[in-house]
């Protein structure tokens, strides 16, 4: 994939400071051209930042927060003290390295960096900014089928800025995915439905008290989403993350086949655990809550798994 840079537009906020989602801009994490494992095809992934849900394995722990983020690439660090130098904050270090207290996110050490060891994530951008971008790739996604997929962080959390680029995308006759954890108001979904051609649609576990537990919020309103989504015939993947520990096991497979063949699901995929989250959380200078195992599960666990659901989606 290639990550895109577009020309930023200014930072819009409320009178106490707190970003708003306005129609036009919206704060997103990344931009990705050239992306091949969000939908069909050849496409444009739009990371979007802040996410209700506090998945402790989240693949994309730099988009969980609304707020700009410091972060530090180790491998990329000559530990030069350029950035330290550069820090108008009082307390000095032998390295930066990351925020410090009282840090206001200028980027001046990230403009020091020589490396690129040190970036900021989170840039408010506008619709017709990305749009622009995708333009240029129209023929890749004509060729491949392709498209644009919203992504994050969620893109539900966003809900103005969001419908506004899928109405800009499907002005141009491109192909839009919204990637989603389905926690969000129902009304949401309701007005964001009419201009999305394909749903990725994770659902986690069935269990409320689990789900709870693990990500901070219930399933419950994201079944409910899906549900609402399913009963409208549009074009839902419905997505199992298998995260060790939390719904690896046939008896959580089986409790979760069960509830989304009631709902009526008809396309379901098991995406196997991605250990590289661990990376990003030290590079963001947050703590690992759990341990996981460092590499994926073996494929024959996972064909076991889909052969459980398999047996209830038919």
């Amino acid at each position: 994939m290639s990550k895109v840079n577009v020309s930023p537009a200014p930072t819009v906020t409320t009178a106490d400071g707190t970003p708003m989602d306005r129609k036009d801009t919206g704060r997103i994490a990344r931009l990705f051209r050239y992306a091949t494992h969000d939908g069909p095809g050849i496409r444009m992934l739009v990371l979007l930042k802040g996410c209700p849900l506090r998945c402790p394995w989240c693949h994309n722990p730099e988009a969980q927060n609304h707020e700009r983020e410091l972060i530090h690439l180790e491998v990329k660090c000559a530990g030069c003290g350029l950035c330290n130098d550069a820090c108008p904050l009082p307390e000095k270090s032998a390295s930066h390295r990351a925020a410090r207290p009282g840090c206001r996110l200028c980027g001046r050490c990230v403009e020091a960096c020589p490396s690129g060891a040190l970036q900021l994530v989170g840039e408010d951008l506008s619709a017709e900014a990305i749009v622009s971008v995708a333009q240029r790739d129209e023929p890749f996604y004509r060729a491949s089928r392709g498209g644009v997929t919203i992504s994050g962080g969620e893109p539900l959390a966003q809900p103005h800025f969001t419908e506004a680029l899928l109405r800009q995308l499907g002005a141009q006759g491109i192909h839009t995915a919204i990637e989603t954890c389905g926690f969000a108001p129902m009304e949401t979904l309701v007005r964001l439905a009419e201009h999305v051609d394909l749903w990725l649609y994770d659902v986690k576990h069935v269990d409320s008290a689990k789900h709870l537990r693990y990500t901070g919020r219930s399933c419950a309103p994201i079944l409910q989403n899906l549900s609402y989504l399913l009963g409208r015939n549009g074009d839902v993947i419905v997505r199992i993350p298998v995260i060790p520990g939390f719904n690896d096991t046939a008896g959580d497979m089986e409790q979760i086949a069960t509830v989304l063949t009631q709902m009526g699901a008809r396309r379901v995929e098991l995406l196997p655990f991605n250990p590289s989250f661990v990376a990003k959380l030290q590079m963001l200078g947050r703590a690992v809550e759990r341990q996981y195992p460092p590499t994926p599960q073996p494929p024959e666990e996972i064909d076991s798994l889909r052969r459980i659901v398999a047996a209830h989606i038919k």
